[in-house]
């Protein structure tokens, strides 16, 4: 004979509670749930005090599947295995892969002995394209949130988030600008690791900016001095600035003003040379001195003017003698 499984149910009447006896009904408890904490009533209204027992769970499923039923997530909220199906990142979240191992890829962990096929079902995936577009997925945040690529337009510390790097590379402004071979300052802002955004203007008033951020560097590569000019074999100052090696910018104007750069940086003379006073004069056989300046080894820069008012420079430096034979006497 089956026995028929037992029903919780409050029951009728009144029961005594207490200390003092005094009788009370489930209808009393409804109105107050304080009376809940004597056994006896607990035991008379389980429905009401919630004591009913819990039934056991059903067994677990002998092969991998996915639930059919929605699951709760820790966050309160209902999802189902379909939406696991269009968004990969809620298969990062323990809840979907308990309920859907088929579909976030767990049957290896819950049933590591099962030998039976399994259909897999992966995530869904946006076709790769060429073209940098932002996905329109619903994007599941850490704290249970759910957002959308459009929130980066005016949140844009979201774009510090993987999943927004991933999902959002257009509105997070991480499109890559296809190059025509040319090195110039990109024209909109950048998002940077702390979340902030900063333009190349923003970078040619300082230099702060070139030498802290990688991505400003990347950026602005002709305001932080990164683009190689061709040369065509004319000694000519470039017109961008130079990254030194203590990370700070440089360019030739400052240069002129500032003796110590041409005789302190390698990077600031090969940027320089015609202010640096490293450019050859093409001879045609004729003994002139050159109109440029020449970097003496104690690193000062002198001109064949200074050597005509100074005989010592022709005396002691070869370089002097080499820059300047008509002043010093070598024609």
């Amino acid at each position: 004979m089956t026995l028929s499984p037992t029903v919780c149910e409050d029951k009728s009447g009144k029961v005594s509670v207490g200390p003092n006896g005094n009788e009370k009904s489930c209808a009393n408890a409804q109105n107050n749930q304080n009376i809940c904490r004597y056994e006896s009533i607990k035991d008379h209204c389980p429905v009401t005090c919630n004591t009913c027992p819990i039934p056991a769970p059903s067994p677990a499923p002998k092969t991998c599947s996915d639930t059919k039923q929605k699951f709760t997530m820790q966050n309160g909220k209902a999802k189902t295995c379909e939406q696991a199906m269009t968004s990969a990142n809620l298969c990062n979240k323990l809840e979907a892969k308990l309920n859907c191992p088929v579909t976030c890829k767990y049957c290896y962990v819950l049933f590591p002995d099962e030998t039976t096929d399994v259909p897999t079902h992966s995530p869904v995936v946006q076709p790769a394209t060429d073209q940098c577009e932002d996905s329109t997925d619903i994007l599941l945040m850490d704290s249970g949130k759910e957002r959308t690529c459009s929130d980066a337009r005016d949140r844009r510390q979201l774009c510090n988030k993987d999943i927004y790097v991933e999902k959002c590379p257009a509105a997070c402004e991480l499109c890559d600008t296809p190059s025509d071979g040319s090195c110039e300052d990109k024209t909109d802002n950048v998002v940077l690791s702390n979340g902030r955004n900063k333009s190349c203007l923003q970078a040619q008033a300082n230099d702060a900016l070139c030498n802290k951020w990688s991505e400003i560097r990347d950026h602005c590569p002709q305001t932080c001095g990164l683009c190689d000019t061709s040369s065509d074999g004319s000694c000519e100052d470039k017109t961008d600035k130079v990254l030194l090696p203590n990370g700070n910018t440089k360019s030739c104007l400052q240069a002129q003003t500032n003796n110590a750069l041409c005789n302190k940086w390698s990077e600031i003379q090969d940027h320089c040379p015609q202010t640096c006073g490293l450019c050859d004069t093409i001879s045609d056989g004729s003994c002139e001195d050159k109109s440029d300046k020449v970097l003496l080894p104690n690193g000062n820069n002198k001109s064949c003017l200074q050597a005509q008012t100074n005989d010592d420079l022709c005396n002691k430096w070869s370089e002097i003698r080499d820059h300047c034979p008509q002043t010093c006497g070598l024609c």
